[in-house]
């Protein structure tokens, strides 16, 4: 427990820092918890066995891996997407982008609680464009709103909780649903038949051949943004459809050909089959010239063309 609350720490605090400061790698970026994957790694590839040859007492048993690793990814999704990074823009944004043409002076600010959100344009204005040198950080305005966002943040997760122990049968017992996202954490703790400080997962080749893809490919296009001579390489594309206004999106994501391989082929199929219902619907609302520009989140960039607006309401 002592380990995976630091690990823990180190989420909570590296997450946040390394995307709003940094304005690097997003190892939050979705539900995959990517960091939570990267510290397990680590524990297993590296620490584990330096403990094993130190002293054989000191390994992690594979049930102590395990909870790590769940205790890990909560943390990332709380870190990141499933909290911070939206609740944080919800109590800051209304001030900071209030201006005379959307009147949110008049509109909304007056009818926000105070114990809501950070009362002190100031504050906010130093959150997102940095204090003057030498003030300290106004830890007083988040204080009270954060503690209200927290225990908000409790009873959601509870009923988020609650409603899995409801559908648990369904899902486990008639679908059998595999949970992609748990079955790396279990590859990568499973023993072998005979007891060893190199996991099973570590000695499969195919592994470090999946491992290497990634690696290299995200490598060029990081060494692309500090070195002009290397060329990136695009993972997207669009397909243009009905004289350039409909276009299908089409990306590359290694992680999630590694996750969709774990899930079943009626959920993939499902996913594959509505995108295309919307590529229809898309085809025919442009067609009988009904037009939406509205840009509504940061996922709207599925839908390109003129109906985005309305196919993001729908999502």
């Amino acid at each position: 427990m002592l380990v995976g609350g630091l690990l823990c720490g180190v989420i909570a605090v590296g997450l946040p820092y390394g995307e709003f400061v940094l304005n690097g790698t997003q190892m939050g970026l979705n539900s995959s918890t990517p960091a939570a994957f990267f510290l397990l790694f680590l524990l297993v590839a590296l620490i584990q066995p330096i403990l094993g040859l130190l002293r054989r007492d000191w390994l992690f048993t594979r049930a102590e891996l395990l909870s790590i690793a769940v205790m890990m990814m909560i943390t990332t999704a709380i870190s990141a997407r499933g909290f911070i990074s939206i609740a944080v823009p919800i109590m800051t944004g209304v001030f900071y982008f209030a201006s005379p043409e959307n009147n949110w002076d008049g509109l909304l600010i007056p009818h926000i609680p105070t114990w809501l959100i950070p009362y002190s344009p100031q504050g906010i204005k130093g959150f997102y464009e940095g204090l003057p040198e030498g003030n300290p950080i106004p830890w007083g305005i988040w204080v009270e709103p954060l503690l209200w966002w927290l225990l908000f943040m409790a009873a959601f997760y509870l009923v988020v909780v609650c409603t899995m122990v409801i559908l648990r049968r369904q899902w486990m017992d008639h679908e059998r649903l595999l949970y992609p996202l748990t079955q790396v954490p279990l590859g990568m703790v499973e023993d072998g038949a005979k007891p060893s400080l190199v996991k099973p997962f570590l000695r499969n080749p195919m592994m470090w051949l999946g491992l290497a893809v990634p690696f290299v490919l995200h490598g060029i296009n990081a060494l692309s943004h500090y070195y002009e001579f290397i060329s990136g390489i695009n993972f997207a594309y669009y397909v243009p459809l009905v004289e350039n206004t409909v276009r299908f999106y089409l990306r590359f994501d290694c992680m999630w050909v590694g996750l969709a391989y774990l899930v079943n082929a009626n959920i993939t199929f499902s996913l594959w089959l509505f995108y295309l219902l919307v590529k229809v619907e898309e085809v025919i609302l442009t067609r009988v010239g009904i037009f939406s520009t509205e840009n509504l989140d940061i996922f709207s960039h599925t839908f390109e063309g003129p109906t985005m607006g309305i196919l993001s309401h729908q999502t």
